[in-house]
């Protein structure tokens, strides 16, 4: 039976279906990280097991984070469209980005709502390709 995946009422097809339900939820957290600590229900539709994973209430509902800097030139805080799965991951790009970047004056990492699209592996910053949804609710 084929399968579909819904996050925040957006389906998503079955990237393989030789995973388990959770390892799709465990690569799926790399674009959603609220996934993590998300609940999952199953019902059948049309011939397909739909699986939709439920944020847990009481958690954030925060997609990434973006790290913005400031120049001589800039009065307000600058972000360049880069989004990572950790403030961790933000604090070690934003000072990766500083020592390479002599115009930066300060740097932040702040919370975004927009998905993940790097990460960081062995210090060095990767793009993850953003999935395409199946369609939006």
């Amino acid at each position: 039976m084929a399968r579909k995946f819904v996050v925040d009422g957006r389906e998503w097809p079955d990237p393989d279906p030789n995973l388990s339900v959770d390892q799709v939820k465990q690569m799926m957290t790399n674009f959603f990280p609220e996934l993590d600590s998300a609940t999952t229900t199953k019902h059948e539709q049309g011939g397909e097991e739909i699986y939709e994973f439920i944020r847990r209430t009481g958690t954030k509902g925060l997609a990434s984070w973006e790290v913005q800097v400031k120049t001589a030139e800039d009065r307000d805080w600058v972000g360049n469209g880069i989004r990572l799965a950790t403030k961790e991951e933000a604090d070690t790009y934003g000072s990766d980005l500083a020592m390479r970047w002599t115009a930066v004056l300060e740097w932040q990492a702040v919370e975004s709502a927009e998905l993940v699209n790097y990460h960081i592996e062995n210090g060095k910053l990767v793009h993850i390709p953003v999935p395409v949804p199946v369609s939006q609710a």
